[in-house]
């Protein structure tokens, strides 16, 4: 089935040039420190973490943080 999303609520997390299309595209274009630099000199937020080395989950909780929804999912995994 299609799903009705606007690009504008999609984020895209890439690292090479054929990302750059995509993350132009979308509403929150992200790239990895170890992005090629041409490539996150034109993201919109770059992680600190490399990719393969967190930098999914710091995008995750960059987003999250934005939506105010971080702090309530981490408070789930307290007994």
């Amino acid at each position: 089935s299609e799903m009705s999303v606007d690009y504008t609520e999609i984020a895209h997390l890439g690292d090479d040039l054929p990302d750059l299309p995509v993350m132009q595209t979308v509403g929150l274009g992200m790239a990895v420190a170890n992005a090629y630099p041409f490539v996150a000199q034109h993201a919109d937020w770059c992680t600190a973490a490399r990719g393969g080395e967190g930098a999914v989950r710091e995008a995750c909780d960059f987003i999250m943080t934005a939506q105010d929804t971080l702090q309530n999912q981490l408070n789930g995994y307290l007994a």
